[in-house]
């Protein structure tokens, strides 16, 4: 994954993904449901003073914002544009 890349402003959201500290899934929807493999990079991302980050995972084509909280993150998986 990367920080760079260009959503298309005009795409929905493919899928979210929502996990606890311990890295169990506790709802997903969408392309969410296979993307377990992401939760060991995201939770090396650092978050800002708000608990938001985003990268973009150049060879899959999408945007993936991530905000995290009370030891839960909630993932969104957008399209981008190449």
């Amino acid at each position: 994954m990367s920080d760079n890349g260009i959503v298309n402003s005009g795409s929905d959201v493919v899928g979210t993904m929502v996990y606890d500290e311990r890295g169990n899934i506790l709802q997903y929807s969408g392309i969410g449901k296979s993307r377990k493999q992401d939760i060991t990079q995201l939770t090396m991302l650092p978050v800002d003073k708000d608990g938001f980050a985003s990268v973009t995972d150049q060879s899959a084509g999408l945007k993936v914002s991530l905000y995290t909280k009370d030891q839960m993150t909630v993932v969104t998986y957008k399209k981008i544009l190449n």
